[in-house]
C-alpha cells in the first residue's frame, strides 16, 4: 500500500505536537456524558456489524466499547490522569483525540445530511 502523499515518512509526533492537539481538543470538551459512535469501514452496508462506540465522561474519564450485532464488548475505561488513577496517559491522550475525530465526522456527515 502506498503512503499517501500528504503524510511524511518516519514522521513521529513529537510530545508539542500532542500538545497543541490535546489543548484544541480540552478546550472543547462536553459539560456532560456524551457518546460518539463511529461504524467501522468494511461494513458491507450492515450498520450493526461493527460500531466502535466512545464516551467522554463528565469527570474526564474515557469510555470504550465495541458494538455489533452478535456481542458488546466489556466497557473499557480509561481515567484522566492525575487523582484518581489514569496509569496510562498517552493512551488516553490518544483516546481524546480519537473521540475528537470521530466527533468532528458525526458533525461533517451531519452537515452534509442536512444539504
Amino acid at each position: 500500500m502506498d503512503r499517501p502523499k500528504n503524510v511524511p515518512k518516519n514522521r513521529h509526533i513529537s510530545n508539542s505536537d500532542v500538545d497543541i492537539i490535546l489543548n484544541g481538543v480540552i478546550d472543547n470538551l462536553p459539560k456532560e456524558d456524551r457518546s460518539y459512535s463511529v461504524l467501522h469501514d468494511e461494513n458491507e452496508g450492515d450498520p450493526l456489524s461493527g460500531i466502535l462506540n466512545m464516551i467522554r465522561i463528565c469527570n474526564g474519564d474515557i469510555g470504550i466499547q465495541i458494538l455489533s450485532r452478535d456481542r458488546v464488548s466489556p466497557f473499557l475505561k480509561f481515567r484522566l490522569p492525575g487523582g484518581g488513577g489514569g496509569d496510562h496517559p498517552k493512551v488516553y491522550n490518544a483516546l481524546l483525540i480519537l473521540l475528537e475525530a470521530i466527533k468532528q465526522d458525526e458533525e461533517d456527515q451531519e452537515n452534509e445530511r442536512s444539504k
